[in-house]
């Protein structure tokens, strides 16, 4: 093992050591235990399948979206990258952690990071569009037990907000060629061709 090897795997080590320090000096590991031993195991299996599955999931519609927009990178590379971010969105405060980890890694792997970034919005918004897609299954059965209440028209109308976005994102280099001097504009713009990429 070279020196430089050497260095970045002690480096390595040292942060995870940091880390688990740091929440195990921060947890009662008493109380723990004992919520542990209170656990359904069932339960918790089952949570914990649901969960690999996702990831395996999430990795797969990834996989197959970033070569939608000519990101030809292996499954295996980015179920590895799912995992990492995984981890951090649990460990930090918001998901925001698990993309920046998403777009440092993609960057590695020698993705542009423009691409990168177009990557992981679109991966986003699919993942937002699974969910609208699953409320619009379900919105006759919530009209019907929401009935007489005026606030079940706010599901229609988030449904309508949602696709009139999603057409105004598939058109948003059609705006006027007077703007494409601006850096916004022109990413929006190579970010609405690769939704249609995507979409069709």
């Amino acid at each position: 093992m070279s020196l430089k090897n050497g260095l970045l795997l002690g480096t390595k080590f040292l942060f995870s050591g940091t880390l688990i320090w740091y929440f195990l000096s921060k947890t009662d590991l008493g109380a723990t235990a004992a919520e542990f031993q209170r656990l359904d195991i069932l339960a918790t299996g089952s949570a914990i399948a649901l969960i690999m599955g996702q990831i395996l999931v999430v990795s797969v519609r990834w996989t197959r979206l970033l070569r939608a927009i000519a990101i030809n990178l292996p499954y295996r590379p980015i179920l590895r990258v799912i995992v990492i971010a995984n981890f951090f969105n649990a460990t930090l405060i918001s998901s925001v952690g698990g993309d920046a980890v998403r777009l440092w890694l993609l960057t590695r792997f020698g993705v542009h990071l423009g691409k990168a970034v177009n990557g992981i919005l679109l991966d986003r918004l699919a993942g937002l569009f699974g969910l609208l897609a699953m409320m619009a299954l379900g919105l006759p059965m919530l009209m019907e037990i929401m009935a007489g209440n005026p606030a079940r028209w706010g599901f229609p109308l988030l449904l309508i907000a949602a696709l009139t976005g999603l057409a105004a994102l598939l058109a948003a280099d059609k705006l006027p060629t007077a703007l494409s001097h601006w850096r916004l504009m022109r990413g929006l713009a190579t970010l609405a061709a690769d939704s249609r990429a995507i979409v069709l």
